[in-house]
């Protein structure tokens, strides 16, 4: 058995923490988790995973432990662990934050279709250029077939 321990020490409440742990590509590099909170209680408990993501609030100021748990010593893991503290006040995204990305968002939805139609008014403009000059070039061939035919008689 091979117990790997983390600790964090949490002194303002309270405190947002997410993260993730990856313990491999196939079925068999499971390992558990355990995280608990300075009075030694379980807040969230992975039970042979392969991977796992977690979120909560730390309301308690003190230590946090990541536990990581390889009950296989046959076969050793290798575990990436991520984890982010921050202030549960501030780095959460409240209402306020939202509502003025949402109203940019609708802007420039509206602003890409008028510039959709722009766009197909401007292609529509440069097929009739386009097609009025293919008949100038006809006429103009066929008047410079008719010029060589009288040049030549």
């Amino acid at each position: 058995r091979g117990v790997q321990k983390f600790m964090e020490d949490i002194t303002i409440v309270p405190t947002y923490v997410r993260g993730a742990f990856f313990a491999g590509r196939n079925e068999n590099d499971v390992i558990n988790m355990r995280i608990k909170d300075p009075l030694g209680n379980d807040i969230k408990v992975f039970e042979e995973q392969v991977e796992g993501l977690f979120y909560f609030n730390a309301t308690e100021k003190g230590e946090y432990q990541f536990v990581f748990d390889n009950k296989n010593l046959l076969n050793p893991k290798r575990v990436s662990f991520a984890v982010h503290f921050g202030e549960a006040t501030k780095t959460i995204l409240k209402q306020h934050h939202v509502e003025p990305l949402a109203g940019q968002l609708i802007q420039i939805e509206v602003e890409l279709g008028d510039l959709q139609v722009e766009s197909k008014f401007s292609y529509k403009r440069q097929e009739i250029h386009y097609r009025g000059l293919r008949n100038t070039h006809k006429h103009l061939f066929l008047l410079t077939v008719v010029e060589l035919s009288l040049i030549h008689i």
